[in-house]
């Protein structure tokens, strides 16, 4: 190989190496602009204390009350 093309494989591998890094840097940019606008548009918990009132549902343990009234 001659020096030039040398040159020209290491210009060429350090161009690749360089476009890497910047679509590596702007993938995880996004996913920070992306996690920022979720938390934006997620609503805030409910903070309960001990001793406060609250209603529970029982949609999802329908299957309990009906097996205990066929047994």
């Amino acid at each position: 190989m001659h020096p030039s093309e040398e040159d020209a494989a290491k210009r060429v591998i350090e161009d690749l190496e360089c476009v890497t890094a910047d679509a590596r840097d702007n993938l995880r940019q996004a996913k920070v602009n992306q996690a920022a606008a979720a938390n934006e548009t997620q609503k805030q918990e409910d903070c309960f204390e001990i001793g406060d009132q609250v209603l529970l549902s029982t949609f999802h343990r329908w299957r309990d009350y009906a097996q205990k009234g066929d047994k």
